[in-house]
């Protein structure tokens, strides 16, 4: 196997430097996958889920609500949302009241979005999917065309499939892609320093 190019170790690093300082209990080697536990893994994951929330403003935070908890979902694993909820023991992120709203799945027994989970995604900051249900990401992307919250998830080609951020292996790191048009599509602005550092993919559609 060839070894990791230059532009890639740079990356790496980069994205490892920036953990750390959100979360500074991961080790050194924190984007290394290689013999790590689903659980380490998953405490990596909720590290990139924190940067992410820190380089990234919402419309809907102007004003009044700029110190308006942040809301975020997880969808399809309620082990994440233990491990989230245990990475911020005082319940604040930045200053910020943290609420964690834990969805096993969006479309009920007759494969339809009741009101009251649409209520949930529309006031989320970040929805982040951990399940491979296709119809759970179709379902968010027609939600709102010019969504004001930031989709994540670690559903292999859901950033090609018009998801804005999706973790993934590559070789023993863990990193993400980005598609930038779904990200310009939002009410949200991620910062350059995100997109940089992401593996840039087009929509498939």
């Amino acid at each position: 196997m060839r070894p990791p190019s230059i532009t890639l170790q740079r990356r790496v690093r980069t994205i490892s430097m920036m953990l750390m300082v959100v979360m500074p209990w991961l080790s050194a080697h924190v984007v290394s996958a290689q013999e790590r536990s689903n659980k380490q893994i998953d405490q990596i994951k909720v590290a990139y889920l924190a940067n992410f929330i820190r380089f990234t403003q919402w419309e809907k935070d102007q004003g009044e609500k700029a110190n308006q908890p942040w809301i975020i979902t997880i969808v399809g694993d309620s082990d994440f949302s233990k491990e989230v909820r245990g990475a911020f023991p005082n319940g604040k992120f930045l200053d910020r009241a943290i609420e964690l709203q834990d969805l096993p799945t969006l479309l009920n027994h007759d494969k339809n979005l009741d009101q009251n989970t649409r209520d949930k995604l529309l006031a989320s900051h970040v929805i982040y999917v951990r399940n491979k249900n296709l119809e759970d990401h179709r379902t968010i992307l027609a939600i709102n065309h010019s969504p004001d919250f930031l989709y994540i998830s670690d559903m292999p080609g859901m950033a090609k499939a018009g998801g804005m951020i999706e973790l993934y292996n590559l070789r023993t790191r863990i990193t993400f892609k980005v598609n930038p048009r779904a990200i310009s599509n939002a009410r949200i602005r991620v910062s350059s320093k995100v997109l940089r550092l992401g593996i840039s993919v087009s929509s498939s559609n």
